[in-house]
């Protein structure tokens, strides 16, 4: 098998974002409701706004996060206004660690909004709250070029984690008091604004995460992000307002934007090489990248025939226990000339008692774990394994969709299995899209497991 060109996909998926200015227009993962279309922006806007959201959520950026805005509202003119909310954690003693604040600056002077009462638990997370900053603040600077800088901590798109992850929450874009705000809200916060943005900001890290930014487009015309972490100082915002003022385009005000981190990073580490990665993206139209994208996941499923052929050149016999895929993962299989040699048969086993009674899943498991959990899917592929008489079993069990997710389990949320010579390995995977799509990328996350397990076992 060719591992290394299995492992340059993965690094070339990963990475994607930062060689490709054009991005993919992807299904929103979003249960709220069809947001309201962003108008044609107004032929003939004056200057610009910059707005800053932000939650501090620890002591350390209750303070960097402000004295950005700060830093920001200091070279304010005419030209470019500033606007803030941020909410403080409430961690430290003081102002600068407690409360929501809203202010405006204009002509270097940093006034906060008197009118703003935002009560005693002001949920900075909750997307109507965005919504109504963008619309003051438009109402407050007219007429503007507007750019939107979202500070806080977030979290990417992780489409697999280990069963003893404690974390599920993925696409978080803003995070308060064990709250947060995943990225499709706030794409259609923003949509319900109905304002168009030159710019999305993201003073956070890993919010360059294709997946994330499908659900952002068509809200901004540009986005700065980073898909790993950014360093607490984030982004020189006095120098971009400098650039803004010398009459460069928000393009390339962004570009030298990342460029400063990104230099300001090595600086700082005293090495030539940069560890940071920071890019400017264009998100009013991402059809090009996901044209691009089709074909890289069409060579990608190429990786699924050479591992099947690995297991008819070592003569490993495989079986399946399906309940979400209903059957794609074994058609995968067979899809293979040859596969006869190594698959007799495969189970889809839909309902719980399908799963006790074909492949010995405990009614205990199912009962404490649920059917959607790491232990079934552990289950299920030892079972099958043991049923069929084979050295490997693959199992899968989620919620595929459109309907029957819940809080606990969206839709999307899928577990496979494998199991090889009585060891077990499970993986979680949070899917995105139709349930087509969904039932797709757990077809490949069992082959990639199944990979992974054979890799550990030193197979491969």
């Amino acid at each position: 098998m060719n591992l290394k060109f299995q492992e340059t996909m993965k690094k070339y998926l990963n990475h994607i974002l930062a060689l490709f200015i054009a991005l993919t227009a992807l299904s929103s993962c979003s249960d709220d409701n069809e947001p309201s279309p962003v108008p044609e922006p107004d032929p003939t806007p004056s200057g610009y706004c910059l707005m800053f959201y932000m939650s501090g959520d620890d002591k350390i950026h209750d303070i960097t996060l402000m004295e950005s805005a700060r830093q920001a509202a200091a070279v304010s003119d005419d030209n470019v206004a500033v606007t803030v909310l941020h909410k403080n954690s409430g961690e430290g003693e003081g102002e600068a660690h407690n409360g929501t604040h809203r202010y405006t600056a204009q002509n270097g002077v940093l006034t906060e909004d008197p009118t703003f009462d935002p009560g005693e638990d002001f949920a900075i997370t909750d997307p109507k709250e965005l919504t109504d900053f963008i619309r003051w603040s438009v109402e407050k600077y007219p007429n503007r070029h507007y750019l939107l800088v979202i500070g806080g901590h977030g979290k990417a798109f992780v489409p697999y984690e280990d069963e003893d992850a404690t974390s599920t929450k993925t696409r978080a874009t803003l995070y308060d008091d064990h709250k947060y705000m995943s990225s499709a809200q706030l794409g259609n916060a923003i949509r319900q604004s109905g304002q168009n943005l030159d710019a999305l900001i993201f003073n956070s890290c890993q919010q360059g995460n294709i997946e994330m930014l499908a659900e952002w487009e068509g809200t901004a015309d540009y986005l700065l992000s980073t898909p790993f972490m950014l360093p607490d100082f984030g982004y020189d915002y006095a120098s971009l307002i400098g650039d803004l003022q010398q009459g460069r385009s928000v393009e390339e005000a962004l570009a030298r934007t990342a460029h400063r981190a990104i230099n300001l990073w090595q600086e700082f580490h005293n090495q030539e090489e940069c560890g940071m990665v920071t890019q400017v993206s264009r998100i009013r139209d991402l059809t090009p990248l996901w044209e691009t994208m089709r074909q890289i996941i069409g060579a990608m499923n190429k990786s699924i025939e050479e591992i099947v052929e690995f297991l008819i050149d070592k003569k490993l016999t495989i079986t399946t226990a399906e309940s979400c895929t209903g059957g794609l993962i074994a058609s995968a299989i067979v899809d293979i000339p040859g596969v006869s040699e190594i698959f007799h048969e495969g189970y889809v086993t839909y309902s719980n008692d399908a799963k006790e009674r074909l492949l010995g899943v405990a009614p205990k498991t199912i009962s404490d774990y649920g059917v959607v959990s790491s232990q079934t899917a552990a289950e299920m592929a030892t079972g099958a394994a043991r049923t069929a008489h084979t050295t490997i079993a693959l199992s899968s069990t989620g919620v595929a969709g459109p309907d029957g997710g819940t809080k606990e389990h969206p839709v999307g949320d899928v577990y496979l299995g494998c199991c090889y010579n009585g060891s077990v390995m499970t993986q979680h995977m949070l899917g995105c899209g139709s349930r087509t799509e969904i039932r797709q990328q757990a077809v490949a996350a069992a082959f990639s497991l199944l990979e992974k397990m054979l890799t550990e076992e030193k197979i491969l």
